[in-house]
């Protein structure tokens, strides 16, 4: 069971931007958009990236299982 988090409101609004964010830039990531600028797939690639682990990180926090995280 997840444990409550102190800031339970801002966390919701962090988890939402970020899966935002990882729907955003999976089309580049995925190869889904051609039209991209030469340099820019690294840092979407990053960009994508940094928020899979930034939630993955939050929900460990909150207590979830390894095996669950990359379910919504």
């Amino acid at each position: 069971m997840a444990k409550p988090l102190k800031y339970k409101n801002m966390v919701i609004h962090i988890t939402e931007w970020l899966k935002d964010e990882l729907k955003h830039d999976a089309e580049v990531v995925n190869g889904l958009n051609p039209t991209i600028l030469d340099g820019e797939h690294d840092i979407v690639h990053g960009r994508y990236e940094v928020c899979r682990e930034l939630l993955h990180f939050i929900r460990a926090i909150g207590g979830e299982q390894h095996d669950e995280l990359d379910t919504d």
